[in-house]
């Protein structure tokens, strides 16, 4: 039998399950030469079976001097809320996989099939994902620094039974509970297509032959939206016109790239995301909008300008810092100096308390600007910097223990602490958000 794919990396990770078609690629590579690293994953689901398995693959690679990996996953347990176990089992799969790899590149096969790219080409088509979606069981695909590989897509699951036999490999793994047709794909495997491949023989052929075209298609439409997403990658805040200037095929894969980009994941926004994110570009309210990602991050509407933003930080708790002890707190820092640094504001440093707060301005907060002699409302010194939507939200203020705010970044500092001819010292403070 042969592979499909040419490796570069000389060292091939193998997702090794203990099914027919795991082990028959593992055994593949063997043969053609590439130094394999067994990978079995225990998701500690299915009991004693899983344990089972896991000693059979240890087994196999043992009897054969195979480099082995075993990695307990225990998928009950460290499910998020909401989640589903085989959505679970793919993310703490795919967490494990960047930890193999920490800082370097590495390639990963995968065992998938034809039937089981024609599987996920039509449980994705009942979910009514896009080109990419009914394509996304692709041969290569790379996530970060590690490339997955996929050589058996053309290869049917027979075919790779019967390589197995002639391999003199007769007791590979078998999953109970793929006889369970009350989960979809089992249904689909056992009932569906054996019936409609019997009305209509070229069926196989045909969904593996639209799963080649879909993939071209999206191949080309998310090359597409990478070049327009070229434009705002690495940018905090982005201009609404930016997206609805779009094409909606686009847009969606464009949304998906800024995702991931800030969340370092291969982050998908779903259907209800999109229609929602959508609905929000056409609004032309002044107010500000949130909308929840699902990803632990919200997209921040207003009327020109869209960010992003980490959910836990919408409800941001003050901070109280000990400058002397700690000399960097939350992005502000304080350096000790005889001189005065233009790239920060410089107060006197005997007379800057060993606390500070820093925490968000808020309604009512008054600040007594350097130079002026009267307290002056916050809202009405923002005003007057005409700042965005974008840079309102951004903001924080660093003020002393009594509430007094002293310096607002990017913004005004006060008549507090001023440096005079008797200063001895000067507390230079800078921010990096």
């Amino acid at each position: 039998m042969k592979l499909n794919i040419t490796f570069e990396n000389p060292v091939i990770h193998v997702g090794f399950s203990g099914g027919a078609d795991s082990t028959a690629l593992l055994l593949l590579l063997v043969q053609h030469g590439y130094k394999v690293i067994a990978v079995h994953f225990e998701h500690g689901i299915r009991g004693r079976d899983s344990i089972e398995d896991a000693a059979w693959c240890r087994s196999f690679c043992l009897s054969r001097n195979l480099d082995y990996m075993e990695i307990p996953l225990q998928v009950m347990e460290r499910k998020s809320a909401g989640e589903n176990l085989e959505a679970a089992a793919r993310r703490l799969r795919l967490e494990e996989w960047r930890k193999i790899a920490g800082e370097k590149q590495i390639s990963v096969a995968l065992g998938h099939h034809a039937d089981d790219r024609i599987e996920n080409l039509l449980i994705r088509l009942g979910r009514g994902s896009n080109a990419s979606g009914l394509s996304s069981m692709r041969s290569v695909q790379h996530l970060g620094n590690i490339i997955f590989f996929r050589p058996l897509l053309k290869t049917r699951r027979n075919e790779l039974e019967n390589y197995l036999r002639k391999n003199n490999i007769l007791d590979w793994r078998n999953d109970n509970t793929n006889d369970d047709e009350t989960m979809h794909r089992n249904y689909l495997r056992n009932k569906l297509l054996p019936e409609w491949t019997a009305q209509f023989a070229p069926v196989r052929k045909g969904l593996l032959h639209a799963a080649e075209a879909l993939e071209i298609d999206a191949d080309y439409l998310e090359n597409e939206a990478a070049t327009h997403f070229s434009a705002i990658s690495g940018k905090a805040v982005t201009p609404v016109e930016f997206w609805r200037n779009l094409h909606p095929a686009i847009r969606g894969r464009a949304l998906r790239l800024w995702l991931s980009e800030k969340d370092k994941t291969d982050f998908i926004p779903g259907r209800n995301l999109l229609v929602r994110f959508n609905s929000e570009l056409e609004s032309q309210s002044s107010e500000t909008r949130l909308l929840k990602t699902g990803n632990n991050l919200i997209l921040v509407f207003s009327r020109n300008e869209i960010w992003l933003r980490e959910a836990e930080l919408s409800n941001f708790q003050p901070i109280m810092w000990d400058w002397r002890q700690e000399s960097e707190m939350n992005g502000f820092k304080i350096e000790l100096s005889s001189a005065i640094d233009m790239n920060g504001v410089t107060f006197d440093a005997e007379l800057l308390p060993d606390i500070l707060e820093i925490k968000v301005p808020a309604a009512g907060d008054t600040m007594i600007p350097f130079g002026a002699k009267s307290p002056k409302k916050l809202k009405k010194i923002i005003s007057d910097a005409k700042l965005s939507a974008y840079q309102k939200n951004e903001l924080l203020a660093l003020a002393i223990p009594c509430g007094e705010i002293i310096w607002i970044p990017g913004l005004r500092r006060s008549a507090f602490a001023p440096v005079t001819e008797i200063t001895k010292q000067n507390a230079i403070i800078t921010y990096h958000n």
